[in-house]
């Protein structure tokens, strides 16, 4: 931020991007390792952290509503259900939940899945 600015602005700092590297920025800010694909908005919002062009909105839906993946696996008629009330536990370790995650790229240490397990 500059001296003198008026309080509450700040410098948002965004590289306008070439057509030449969309293709590759579009790709990796909608398929994430850890998140899956995102949809149209955070897509959008993690490619405009960093990167603006013309056009960006309408190329991102048409790049995630053209997504194969996300094509195959999204439901067409979505079924909403009710939340499912959890049994209440009074005793730590009387119910624990697990999750691997993985396989994700090597770490410093050779490390390629995160074991998870909540109480």
């Amino acid at each position: 931020m500059e001296e003198g600015s008026p309080p509450g602005l700040f410098e948002l700092k965004q590289l306008v991007l070439p057509v030449e590297c969309r293709a590759v920025v579009l790709k990796l800010a909608h398929e994430v390792p850890m998140a899956g694909h995102l949809g149209i908005t955070k897509t959008k919002d993690r490619i405009l952290q960093r990167y603006y062009w013309p056009g960006i909105f309408k190329d991102v839906a048409q790049y995630c509503k053209s997504c194969e993946i996300c094509q195959r696996s999204r439901r067409k008629n979505p079924v909403k259900v009710g939340m499912i009330p959890l049994p209440l536990k009074t005793h730590p370790f009387e119910r624990i939940a697990m999750d691997l995650v993985g396989p994700l790229p090597r770490s410093k240490r050779g490390n390629r899945y995160i074991l998870t397990i909540v109480d």
